[in-house]
């Protein structure tokens, strides 16, 4: 596979009396994936106009970085996690970066 770096957006969002319940394990998450050696960039933010709305913006080394993250016992746990407090699924999307 190729060796550019893969960018993604993914977005989580939570009902609105579960966003106290969701946003520590969001935290963990992103806490124990900064570790990983291909993660460039792990950022969680929360929409300023809707709490509900949290966004990852990631940076992985390559396509390989990525699908290993996602084979990561921190990653599978906060997934089953998280799924109690959603509103919908969450979305997951991958990019490359042009510029």
């Amino acid at each position: 596979m190729t060796s550019s770096s893969v960018v993604v957006i993914a977005h989580v969002y939570c009902r609105e009396d579960q966003v106290e319940n969701i946003l520590p394990i969001l935290q963990k998450l992103t806490e124990a994936t900064r570790t990983e050696s291909g993660c460039v960039k792990y950022e969680l933010h929360q929409d300023l106009s809707d709490q509900t709305h949290f966004t990852f913006i990631e940076e992985w080394k390559n396509e390989e970085a990525l699908q290993l993250h996602f084979q990561m016992e921190h990653f599978k746990q906060a997934g089953e996690q998280v799924k109690p407090f959603c509103a919908k699924p969450v979305e997951i999307l991958k990019y490359k970066k042009l510029l």
